[in-house]
C-alpha cells in the first residue's frame, strides 16, 4: 500500500478542523474524559502552580480545567477558527494559533508540563510526528511532564467498518452503519491515501464523517517513539486511566512521560 502523502493528510485534516461544523462543535465541549480525570488528579503537582502548554485545545475543552490552577497557561491550536473561538471563550488566558511541528516562539525549557489531549497528535503524518515529539521535548524543562493520548493500532476493531467483524447489535451500531454509508464519498476519496504498517498506520476512520486521515500507533511503538524523542519514564493508560502495557479493547490510549 502506498505511503499516505503528508500534503493530502494535512489538507484533509486541516479542512475538517477549519470547517464550520468543527468551529461550532468543539467550543460546546467542556467535559474531561474518564482517564483525563484520573491523570490530571494523579499529576496535580505537575499542573497546579506550574507553566502548562496545552496543545490542540480545540474549542477549549481542557482550558477550563488546566488554566485556573496553573501559574502560566498557554493554549494552542492549528485551526485559526478554533483558536479564535477558544480565545473568545477564555479572554483572560493566552490562546494562540500554532502548529506543534513548529514551537519556535517558545524557548527551550519554557514549560513544566505539556498536554496534547483528544488524540490531536494523530492528525499529522508519521515523519512529522517525530518532529512534533522533539519540539514538545525541547520546550519542556528537564523532568517536565508530557501527557498525551493517541489512537491504538492494537485495537481489535482497527480499520473495520461498523458492519465488519463482529459488531454489537443495536441502535448505536445501526447509526454508525448509516453514518459510514452516508460518508461513502469521503471514504472513496481518502482510502487510497492510507498507509498500514505492522506497528502504526494512517487510515480513514469515522472522525468527522470519514473526512480525515488518522494516525494509529501500537503501544510498544508509541513508547519507542517517545524514548527516541528524548523522553523517559513512559507509562501507558487505558480509557479508564488504569496502567496497562497494551489494550486491544481501547480505541485510544494515554501516555505520560518525563523529559530526560
Amino acid at each position: 500500500m502506498p505511503h499516505a502523502h503528508p500534503d493530502v493528510q494535512d489538507r484533509a485534516n486541516q479542512a475538517s478542523y477549519a470547517g464550520a461544523d468543527a468551529v461550532r462543535h468543539y467550543p460546546r465541549l467542556g467535559h474531561l474524559h474518564p482517564a483525563e480525570k484520573v491523570l490530571f488528579g494523579a499529576y496535580e503537582a505537575d499542573l497546579a502552580g506550574r507553566a502548562v502548554l496545552d496543545i490542540g485545545v480545540g474549542g477549549g475543552r481542557t482550558t477550563g480545567h488546566l488554566a485556573p490552577p496553573a501559574r502560566e497557561y498557554v493554549g494552542l491550536d492549528y485551526s485559526p477558527g478554533l483558536a479564535a473561538a477558544t480565545a473568545a471563550r477564555f479572554p483572560d488566558h493566552r490562546i494562540e494559533e500554532a502548529d506543534v511541528r513548529d514551537l519556535s516562539r517558545f524557548d527551550d525549557g519554557s514549560f513544566d508540563t505539556v498536554v496534547f489531549s483528544f488524540n490531536g497528535l494523530d492528525y499529522i503524518g508519521h515523519e512529522d510526528r517525530a518532529i512534533a515529539l522533539r519540539e514538545m521535548r525541547r520546550v519542556l524543562r528537564h523532568g517536565g511532564l508530557l501527557l498525551l493520548s493517541s489512537h491504538n493500532r492494537d485495537y481489535r476493531r482497527f480499520h473495520l467498518l461498523p458492519w465488519q467483524g463482529r459488531p454489537r447489535p443495536g441502535r448505536a451500531t445501526a447509526r454508525r452503519c448509516y453514518a459510514a454509508w452516508r460518508a461513502r464519498a469521503n471514504r472513496r476519496r481518502l482510502r487510497p491515501h492510507e498507509t498500514i504498517r505492522p506497528t502504526w498506520a494512517i487510515v480513514n476512520d469515522d472522525a468527522h464523517d470519514y473526512s480525515m486521515l488518522t494516525y494509529y500507533v501500537g503501544a510498544d511503538e508509541s513508547r519507542n517513539q517517545l524514548r527516541a524523542a528524548g523522553f523517559a519514564d513512559v507509562a501507558t493508560f487505558d480509557l479508564a486511566g488504569d496502567a496497562v502495557e497494551r489494550d486491544d479493547r481501547a480505541v485510544w490510549l494515554y501516555y505520560t512521560a518525563r523529559a530526560a
